[in-house]
């Protein structure tokens, strides 16, 4: 909306529609407005448009639409008026004697230079049956959008820009978290077999033993130990041979020891 005189007279345009790119500008210009209610006679209003700005009309290239109502829906007249060019970007647009409010459209095309455009208007009329000609003037001012230069607004009635910053968050992708090769070394316990509990071949010696104050002497053979069951014997037969000559010998020796005695 523009900076003007308020009730009397309000201004803006704004980019309707689906385009692509935006570059149609809708002019909304409000007269009398706000249950003003004031009886206007041979009004008129002078339009000038800012700079970047070409004019496209309505329904027609030289005209304007003017609705008399309390809205589009329940106008009392809706027309489109021939406007009257004044100057290169200037133009007239003559009014009904009314007391209803005025709405006016019309449309324009940019040249994309500006991020916002300005459009001035002023209005023209005797009020309340004044013979007095009053004068009122508003300048529009356009929605914002994209431009190569940007800027071209009043500084005093530009209102800072409520666009949100990005929210776009800045790439959490990590540096490679590959980690180590979990792989456990093997777990294979060393071979629990025990060694073999065999005991080793045992050669014994075979003691004689004199008793004392008999004069028997004893014999004591040890017995080797004998191979278990099913197992195969490795001792030689030379050795078992021996032993049996050795037992009847000591046995011979203790005979003849008996025999003496007697």
């Amino acid at each position: 909306m523009g900076s003007g005189s308020g009730a009397w007279l309000t201004k803006s345009g704004r980019y309707l529609g689906n385009q692509n790119p935006k570059d149609t500008l809708t002019w909304q210009i409000y007269i009398n407005t706000f249950e003003q209610k004031k009886v206007l006679n041979d009004g008129y209003l002078i339009d000038t448009l800012g700079d970047g700005l070409t004019f496209l009309g309505s329904k027609n290239s030289d005209t304007v639409r003017v609705v008399y109502g309390p809205s589009t829906a329940e106008a009392t007249i809706d027309e489109d008026v021939k406007v009257e060019w004044i100057g290169a970007k200037t133009f007239k647009i003559p009014l009904r004697d009314t007391d209803e409010r005025i709405y006016i459209t019309y449309k324009t095309k940019t040249d994309f230079s500006k991020e916002q455009y300005t459009n001035n208007a002023e209005l023209f009329s005797k009020v309340d049956g004044s013979d007095i000609e009053e004068s009122h003037t508003v300048l529009g001012y356009s929605e914002k959008y994209g431009a190569e230069d940007g800027g071209g607004t009043d500084p005093s009635t530009e209102q800072p820009s409520t666009e949100e910053p990005s929210t776009e968050q800045p790439s959490t992708e990590q540096p490679s978290a590959e980690q180590p090769s979990t792989e456990q070394p093997s777990t294979e316990q060393p071979s629990t077999e025990q060694p073999s509990t065999e005991e080793p071949s045992t050669n014994h010696n075979t003691t004689v033993v004199g008793s004392a104050g008999t004069g028997e002497s004893v014999v004591n053979v040890a017995t080797p130990k004998l191979p278990a069951t099913g197992e195969k014997s490795n001792m030689p037969l030379t050795f078992l041979i021996g032993a049996a000559l050795i037992v009847l010998a000591f046995r011979q020796l203790a005979n003849n020891n008996s025999q003496s005695k007697h």
